[in-house]
């Protein structure tokens, strides 16, 4: 399944899988570490999930967004 950049500023991307059941979001804190959040709602064919850990760079966050993206794609 596709995904697209539901919001992306310079704190904040998030991504919606197109069945608008999953999102990733990656935000940048005060401290500029990066948290990244997977949700996966209660109505999707997959069990309800939900992930949330802290990154120190916005490119480390990426990379797992993409792990998620393709693991729950």
């Amino acid at each position: 399944m596709s995904w697209t950049r539901s919001c992306d500023t310079e704190t904040m991307v998030e991504w919606e899988r197109q069945d608008a059941m999953v999102t990733i979001r990656c935000r940048q804190r005060p401290d500029e570490s990066w948290v990244i959040r997977l949700d996966v709602l209660e109505q999707a064919p997959e069990p309800a999930e939900y992930r949330s850990t802290t990154a120190s760079s916005y490119s480390d966050a990426a990379a797992l967004a993409e792990s998620w993206r393709s693991e729950f794609g």
